[in-house]
């Protein structure tokens, strides 16, 4: 008598991840190991700089301010031919002002929409709106661009003859 029995296969053994856990820990201390002897056993200095080159960029840094302040506060030719003087900021703010206060401020004309079209600004209602129309930016670049050179139509190539031999 034939008795068919099914036995059940028996799961995989479940592989462990301790072996390449070992071995990641193994090389991150050889790693290690090796950075610490390449440098020497010590420790990397938090301040490379000497305290000559650090003197020397603070000496290097009070030059340039102090040449930066004569150039703010003094006169000076800028260029003598043409007649282009340098003069302290304090006296050239107050030759500006005056003309400054005098003028009304412009508005910041034109503020379009959507659609291109001015905005009156709220800020100036009595301020008319230029009288020029308004350029759209597909216009500008109309006008701006070259234009084209018409080109040549190409000549058809004259046909080469086979020569025949004569015998």
């Amino acid at each position: 008598m034939q008795s068919t029995v099914q036995h059940a296969e028996a799961p995989a053994p479940k592989k462990s991840g301790f072996w390449p856990f070992a071995l990641g820990i193994g090389l991150l201390a050889l790693f290690l190991a090796a950075t610490a002897i390449l440098r020497g056993g010590k420790a990397a200095d938090p301040n490379p700089e000497d305290a000559a080159r650090d003197a020397e960029r603070t000496k290097n840094l009070a030059d340039l301010q102090a040449e930066d302040a004569a150039k703010l506060n003094t006169y000076a030719w800028v260029d003598r031919p043409a007649g282009s003087v340098q003069i302290p900021i304090g006296e050239a703010m107050k030759l500006v002002l005056p003309s400054l206060n005098a003028k009304k401020p412009a508005p910041a004309y034109p503020i379009l929409d959507s659609a291109g079209n001015p905005i009156p600004s709220a800020n100036a209602p009595d301020d008319p709106l230029p009288e020029q129309p308004v350029a759209t930016p597909a216009e500008n670049a109309a006008e701006l661009a070259p234009t084209p050179e018409p080109t040549p139509e190409p000549t058809p190539e004259p046909k080469k003859r086979k020569s025949k031999k004569n015998p």
